[in-house]
């Protein structure tokens, strides 16, 4: 491998969300149980024929990110979304199929942890309260940060999902077995994790009901993200990625 050559350390994403689209059409991919056994016979070949160099591996990129964005509202790949969310999405339902991929993700994280160095790679971003004095915002605050990285943190340290979610999301939200809590929690050597974005959190104003074809499990916090508080002030400087030569990203 060239790059060990070079005194580089490979750190090898068993997924950064190219399911094989064989999976996808047989059995709905993350939505399918089914996935967790076929991603740990895909884990167990690549340890096998690439252990010998690599000893550090990441199990799935940004669990946050498929779920939200793939299942919720349809913009990225698989493109699963309620008809009236997205009219583009080729099906699905925006207020339970993030829940069952993220609950799926999870298990098939856990049924490939063994020996080495192993972690996920989870996404967050740097909430605070639009107005800092206000309670209702600063409760809002708590419940961004626990549906946005605690989804995942909490099951990765403690085997369930935080007690906000369970309490909002009722049955909408997948319970693990006592036997997959305890295959969870812990499964990790380490935690990549990714952050982009910084936001103030208020209330919504004006929340969708659950039962609104349009609802999707992102509003299932009640809050409302701007990038200015209510003095005003930005929360910080704008700052751009250059993907040189085509494109810039600002955040």
């Amino acid at each position: 491998m060239a790059i060990i050559a070079k005194n580089i350390t490979p750190f090898v994403t068993l997924y950064h969300w190219d399911i094989p689209q064989t999976l996808q059409d047989e059995y709905q991919g993350f939505l399918n149980r089914q996935v967790i056994d076929d991603f740990r016979d895909y884990a167990d070949l690549c340890f096998k024929e690439f252990g010998g160099k690599v000893k550090n591996w990441l199990t799935l990129n940004q669990l946050y990110t498929v779920p939200t964005r793939g299942y919720s509202t349809g913009a990225d790949a698989p493109g699963r979304c309620s008809p009236k969310v997205d009219e583009r999405c080729y099906g699905g339902n925006s207020s339970t199929e993030p829940y069952i991929v993220a609950h799926n993700q999870l298990l098939a994280h856990a049924a490939v942890f063994q020996r080495g160095i192993i972690g996920p790679v989870m996404i967050t971003r740097w909430f605070l309260p639009f107005n800092e004095t206000d309670r209702a915002n600063i409760d809002a605050t708590e419940r961004m940060k626990e549906f946005f990285f605690g989804w995942y943190m909490e099951p990765l340290t403690r085997g369930r999902y935080p007690d906000i979610m369970r309490r909002m999301v009722g049955s909408r939200l997948p319970n693990f077995t006592e036997a997959e809590a305890r295959l969870v929690a812990g499964s990790y050597d380490f935690l990549g994790l990714n952050y982009y974005v910084g936001q103030y959190v208020q209330p919504a104003p004006n929340p969708l009901p659950v039962t609104s074809e349009r609802y999707t499990a992102m509003m299932d916090p009640g809050t409302r993200l701007t990038s200015v508080n209510a003095r005003g002030e930005k929360i910080g400087p704008l700052v751009c990625m250059h993907d040189l030569p085509t494109r810039i990203y600002c955040f």
